[in-house]
């Protein structure tokens, strides 16, 4: 059974060719890149949604600890032994509804940017804030649906340690497949919540074929890049603290560049994503072959059954 979607005609056909998926991920990433050169401001969305949820944890976490805690550290032991009561899920709740609206709201800013770039046009930063602006309230809405999905899913994970979190994992891994395109749709076509979460559910069901390997492949090529920044920052402070006895720089690079490297990394990644995941959205939607990508990859990535 083939997917029409939104009235648009068949998939342009493409040739039937595969490549292995390491190859695939690092194409995709290559591809995303050359992309993300084009609109360098992009980064800024990463980097401004990690700072934000920072100040968003901060702001919760500081509130619940004086108002829920009384400022006692060793309240946190209780909390831990008994549960979450129906005031921590509140906070849980608000705590998961920000989070989740500052990154949906800067990811999709990238998404509108890159589907501009992937027409011609050559939008900005702050063109990418107006169009989002413009979505707010179906972003709320959407990221406390998310926020609720997580609150109950937290819960499930505190009732029984092992079988909990296991349960709240596949649960977990669920919901993020079925409104894998949910984000996509609601900025890029501008469908009501419901509509977007029947499309990306009728994507994955009838045209996702690969995705979740190629995806996964993605985050393993930047997982590996982190692990090998990981030891060449221990190795070089390892050098520096026993042959040239320079614990300062020791310290400097532990504390400091390595961090800084692991920001970087997942700045990147987290840009790249939200290019690539703009370009699966636009072939699965359209039939379109995105400008910038090479159409064995978005094709092996959405296989129409």
């Amino acid at each position: 059974m083939s997917f029409m979607p939104m009235g648009v005609g068949a998939p342009v056909p493409l040739p039937k060719t595969r490549m292995g998926r390491w190859k695939a991920s690092k194409t995709i990433v290559k591809e995303s890149w050359r992309l993300l050169m084009l609109d360098k401001e992009i980064l800024w969305f990463p980097v401004i949604s990690g700072l934000v949820t920072l100040l968003v944890y901060a702001a919760v976490g500081y509130t619940y600890f004086l108002t829920v805690l009384g400022g006692n550290f060793n309240a946190l032991e209780t909390l831990e032994e008994k549960g979450f009561d129906i005031v921590s899920l509140v906070f849980l709740f608000v705590l998961y509804t920000l989070s989740f609206f500052v990154v949906n709201f800067f990811q999709a800013g990238i998404m509108i940017i890159a589907r501009a770039r992937f027409s011609g046009r050559d939008l900005g930063f702050a063109d990418g804030i107006a169009g989002v602006a413009s979505k707010l309230g179906k972003l709320f809405v959407w990221s406390a649906i998310n926020a609720t999905v997580g609150v109950i899913l937290a819960q499930t994970a505190s009732r029984s340690r092992m079988l909990g979190n296991i349960v709240s994992m596949l649960l977990g891994a669920a919901w993020n497949i079925m409104t894998f395109f949910s984000l996509p749709a609601l900025v890029l076509n501008d469908v009501s919540i419901p509509g977007a979460f029947k499309e990306s559910a009728s994507m994955v069901r009838r045209v996702w074929g690969e995705t979740i390997i190629v995806v996964f492949g993605v985050g393993l090529f930047f997982g590996v890049i982190v692990g090998v920044g990981i030891i060449v920052c221990f190795v070089a402070a390892g050098i520096a603290f026993e042959v040239f006895a320079a614990e300062t720089l020791s310290v400097l690079i532990l504390l400091g560049v390595l961090p800084l490297f692991i920001i970087i990394v997942l700045i990147t990644a987290s840009a790249l994503g939200a290019i690539f995941k703009t370009a699966l959205y636009e072939y699965a939607s359209t039939g379109q072959i995105p400008a910038g990508f090479s159409p064995e990859i978005v094709q092996d990535a959405i296989s129409r059954k």
